[in-house]
């Protein structure tokens, strides 16, 4: 492309021709001003004369100034079109809706790898859905309590696809294992020091894993457990307590292959925890803005630290679950104010965003705390979910008040806004997900919907989509060697090495 600096000297040399009564160049004279312009130097003369053609449209050998400055323009204008319609991004409206029947409220959505949704309520009803929201199965996990004791409730789940369980927290303060496929209780871990607010897990090597969990104290706990399918045939043998397998957590830390370690980090409860394997690193947050987000991260140091400190404090009873603080070095501190509700961390564009109850997304690099790379600015209702993806290059974020909305990264722009009324999501918002393999957005309220990202048809085999309208007419051009197609609305070219001809 034509930079402003060689517009700049292709100007003077119009105006050198202009004193001399020339006000129209043929071939030539536009040849050698091309040719005398720094930086235009390595252009082929075949290239040149391609582009004396395209601007000499009347095909009377001669161009002026403005024809050449309005060919350049319409050049520019058309790659930012281009641009714009790559970042073109909507949902189709209104939502997919799938009205729930009365009960409690979904505390949490996952996709599993076989494109299965996933809910669980409060009360314990886990629904399997298929993507488009058609219902498959579903089950109460919680057995039926005597009007004299209180009924289980949960908190978070989290499926561990590699050994097909599910993970239930409770508010009774247990971890719960289930079969993935079946939903039969398969153990549980017991007396959990407070209740597991919201749970992460992640596989972290062969038979390994790292279960992690926030707290109404402000810490997060974090369960890093070896050998763990011999683990779990073992616990299934014990005792039951409620018709599960049954292992309190005191009892559970004997086993060598199990480390706990438990770190006060925020002064509110935990909203939100999550391990990112690529950093490796703990990211949790909470309403506190001193220590709104912070990010611990997991060296090899950070366990000596902890195992240091737990042989410190081991008895005859064996190891202790004592509250210990995290070695400042370890972590990193972002003060944001009012708190961060929700976040989300890409590995590719090496970026963290954060949303809460002053209803901004900020974005940071995760290595730098003082001060956000950008902030994003639109909704009008604290931002209660977000997620990147790194696919497209958005941000997809959703405030209380229901309102869905596309950001691009790199614009730090809104590209599309989904309200209510719109969309027709009615009811309190619980929980949202957006799976990047449905390319869409599911939001629990009273109901369960699926705002669903219009895409485009992908051209098969080695067809080029090339008009947004039927095309009406194309041929071949000998002198431009290339193809040109026409539609309603617009004209295309393609060089022929990009686009064979039969």
């Amino acid at each position: 492309m034509v930079s402003i600096d060689d517009l700049k000297h292709i100007k003077l040399a119009y105006d050198e021709f202009a004193k001399a009564g020339i006000h129209m160049l043929d071939y030539s004279e536009f040849k050698s001003v091309v040719k005398n312009c720094p930086g235009l130097k390595g252009v082929k003369e075949s290239h040149i004369h391609q582009l004396f053609m395209k601007i000499d449209y009347t095909s009377d050998g001669k161009i002026k100034w403005h024809e050449f400055c309005t060919y350049i323009y319409l050049e520019y204008e058309a790659k930012e079109e281009t641009v714009r319609r790559r970042k073109m991004a909507a949902f189709i409206l209104p939502a997919n809706i799938k009205f729930l029947k009365r009960g409690k409220p979904v505390v949490r959505i996952h996709l599993l790898s076989n494109g299965t949704v996933v809910t669980l309520r409060e009360d314990g009803v886990v629904n399997f859905w298929t993507p488009k929201l058609y219902s498959k199965s579903k089950k109460n996990v919680f057995p039926e309590r005597s009007i004299n004791r209180k009924q289980k409730w949960s908190t978070d789940f989290v499926p561990m696809s590699e050994y097909n369980k599910l993970i239930i927290g409770t508010g009774s303060r247990e971890i719960q294992f289930y079969e993935l496929s079946s939903l039969e209780p398969c153990c549980q871990l017991s007396a959990l020091k407070t209740v597991p607010l919201n749970l992460d897990y992640c596989s972290t090597g062969p038979d390994e894993c790292i279960i992690v969990y926030g707290d109404s104290q402000g810490c997060v706990n974090i369960l890093l457990i070896t050998s763990f399918r011999d683990k779990l045939r073992l616990w299934k043998r014990l005792p039951m307590v409620d018709n599960i397998p049954n292992i309190s957590l005191d009892r559970a830390v004997q086993s060598p292959e199990i480390t706990f370690i438990r770190w006060k980090i925020h002064q509110d409860w935990v909203s939100k925890v999550k391990y990112f394997q690529s950093l490796p690193a703990i990211v949790s947050s909470s309403g506190h803005e001193d220590f709104a987000l912070v990010i611990g991260f997991i060296h090899p140091s950070t366990y000596m630290q902890e195992q240091m400190r737990e042989m410190a404090e081991v008895s005859e009873k064996g190891k202790s679950t004592k509250v210990t603080q995290r070695a400042t070095g370890n972590q990193t501190i972002f003060t944001v104010p009012k708190g961060v509700m929700t976040f989300d961390f890409c590995e590719k564009h090496n970026l963290l965003v954060t949303g809460g109850l002053d209803r901004l997304l900020r974005m940071w690099n995760p290595y730098v705390p003082n001060r956000p790379t950008g902030i994003l600015k639109g909704h009008d209702a604290p931002v209660s979910y977000l997620c990147i993806c790194s696919e497209d290059g958005h941000i997809y974020s959703v405030s209380t008040d229901k309102t869905a909305k596309i950001w691009h990264i790199k614009d730090e722009t809104c590209l599309f806004t989904a309200d209510p009324e719109a969309s027709n999501i009615q009811g309190e918002l619980s929980v949202c997900l957006y799976s990047s393999a449905v390319k869409g957005l599911y939001i629990a309220t009273d109901s369960l919907a699926l705002l669903s990202l219009q895409t485009k048809p992908q051209p098969k085999g080695n067809q080029i989509l090339s008009h947004e309208e039927p095309v009406l007419c194309c041929g071949y051009s000998e002198e431009f060697r290339q193809v040109v197609s026409c539609s309603k609305g617009s004209v295309s070219a393609f060089d022929k090495y990009l686009y064979e001809i039969h």
